[in-house]
Parts: structure tokens; C-alpha cells; sequence
């Protein structure tokens, strides 16, 4: 990408690397599992889903990953109504994540442009997560959400706490891969078996709140 100085080259040569020796193995062996499947791309990430599970990775941060093997691994296509009202129930849900202690973990990925892995504002981050027996959640957040503005990729997840059984969400991830023609990718990833991985965290070089 010709907007990356030399000097943010190094730097997320480096988060790449990092990313490699902790996940590495694990984001391999879920591409391998899932095969070559159908392939989709737009100018910012892609992506593959197969009768075996899914992934997508973005193009410039390739530590940017999610993905999960198994046969509950739902792809769907949408129109772009759709996919804002997706993101309307993500912010709502974004919201409960910072109120509701049985939400052990949120996290949130917007990239509108190519220009987001260097300029925060063409991305949005947020990040909430509770350890043990905490309730007050630490949170990251980094760049702006556009209400108005479809990204050209998003993807969120959450982990609610099992033992809680009045929540009305459950615990899984979902990515969604616009401009795909005249429609948007929409994948599903439910954790619901030992199977199912998400492996798109790494945002310790974020600030907290």
C-alpha cells in the first residue's frame, strides 16, 4: 500500500510477526480445514467459506483474523439495509456490553478504507472485556464510527458468561464482507462447540480507557 511510510511498514511487520508465533499454527490449520471453499474479496479484506467452516482476514493487517471450522458456520447474502441494520444491533449490543457483567467480552472492527490500518479515521475499534470476577470492564477503543457510513468490512463478537441463562444473546462471531457485486457476505460463526475459533484479537498495541 503506497500510504505506509517505511517506518509503519517496520511497525506492522513486527505486529505481523508477533501475531505469527502466537497464532500462527492455529490460523493455518483453520485455513487448511476449511479448504479452498469460495473465495471472496473486496480492496480492504477477504474471505472463504466452505461446507467446512470459514475465515477472513484483512488484507494490509492479516492479524486481523476470524474464523471457526464446523458444520454451524452460516454464509448468507444481504442487501445493504440489511447490513446497516447489522450494525445497528452490534452498537446496541455494544452498549449492553459495557453495562451487563455477563458479557465477559465484546469486541468490535470497522475499516471503511484502506487508509484505516494508518489513519484512525477510517477505522473503529472497540474492545470490552471483564476478567474473573470483575465487573467494571476495561475498554479499548481507537478511531470513530460512522453511523451513516456502511465499512467495507466489519466483524464482532461476544462471550457471555454460560452460567447465566436469562441473557438473550449467545456467545459467537460474525463478519460481514461488503460490495460483493450489488450484495454484502455475511458470516456467522456460533461458538457452540470445541471447534468454533476467533482469533482476531490482538489489540494490545491500543490505548485503554
Amino acid at each position: 500500500m503506497d500510504d505506509i511510510n517505511p517506518a509503519q511498514k517496520i511497525q506492522l511487520d513486527a505486529l505481523a510477526e508477533e501475531y505469527g508465533k502466537r497464532h500462527g499454527a492455529a490460523v493455518n490449520l483453520i485455513k487448511s480445514i476449511v479448504g479452498e471453499g469460495e473465495s471472496y474479496a473486496n480492496t480492504v479484506a477477504r474471505a472463504v467459506y466452505s461446507k467446512n467452516g470459514a475465515w477472513a482476514e484483512c488484507i494490509d493487517l492479516p492479524f486481523e483474523f476470524t474464523g471457526g471450522t464446523g458444520d454451524d458456520i452460516k454464509r448468507r447474502f444481504i442487501t445493504t439495509d440489511t447490513a446497516m441494520n447489522k450494525l445497528t444491533y452490534i452498537r446496541r449490543l455494544e452498549k449492553q456490553a459495557e453495562l451487563n457483567a455477563s458479557i465477559r467480552e465484546f469486541g468490535f472492527f470497522a475499516l471503511y478504507s484502506r487508509k484505516g490500518i494508518i489513519d484512525e479515521r477510517e477505522v473503529y475499534v472497540r474492545q470490552i472485556r471483564r476478567r474473573g470476577a470483575e465487573n467494571c470492564p476495561s475498554i479499548i477503543t481507537h478511531g470513530s464510527f460512522r453511523k451513516d457510513q456502511l465499512p467495507l468490512f466489519f466483524r464482532a463478537r461476544v462471550i457471555i458468561d454460560p452460567s447465566d441463562a436469562e441473557v438473550a444473546w449467545s456467545s459467537g462471531a460474525m463478519f460481514c464482507l461488503t460490495g460483493i457485486g450489488e450484495r454484502h457476505l455475511l458470516v456467522d460463526i456460533p461458538y457452540g462447540s470445541e471447534d468454533v475459533r476467533d482469533l482476531s484479537d490482538l489489540n494490545d498495541n491500543l490505548t485503554e480507557h
